[in-house]
């Protein structure tokens, strides 16, 4: 038994076709029989890392605009765009933007995670929300539904 570079217990075992890191009790990862230590914990710490930011974007959605939120903001839309009510559209468009703009912002992260070949630089890298462009436009259905053109 061995530590991963998130200081986690990983066993070993090989079927001879597969082998297997079995991290803490239940985690398991499979790699290709003799796949070098070295590769299989770097993969091991890029699916933690990777596993830690998905909770993280979504917390960061999430405290941002709950579902009931975007439900209701993606609703007023539609009615906004059917009504012909520009302005309101226009105002709740935004969030939209910002929601792409945090789509891609994830898929850059993990695409740069997936890239990295240090497992201790893994462990080293975090995201930056403050990073995404544009910024979280702070509206709100209420503000929406003030907007009546």
């Amino acid at each position: 038994m061995n530590n991963d570079a998130y200081g986690r217990t990983v066993s070993f075992s090989t079927d001879g076709t597969t082998d297997s890191y079995t991290v803490g009790e239940s985690q398991v990862f499979n790699f290709p029989a003799g796949t070098p230590t070295d590769a299989a914990y770097l993969g091991i710490a890029i699916g933690k890392n990777i596993e830690i930011f998905q909770a993280a974007v979504s917390d960061y959605a999430l405290n941002a605009y709950s579902y009931a939120d975007r439900f209701t903001l993606l609703a007023l839309y539609h009615t906004a765009q059917a009504a012909g009510l520009t302005n309101r559209q226009a105002y709740i468009f935004q969030v939209m933007l910002w929601a792409e703009a945090v789509t891609a912002y994830a898929l850059s992260y993990i695409s740069a995670v997936k890239a990295l070949t240090d497992p201790t630089i893994v462990v080293a890298t975090a995201p930056d929300f403050s990073t995404i462009t544009p910024q979280d436009p702070l509206i709100t259905p209420l503000a929406a539904m003030a907007i009546s053109t």
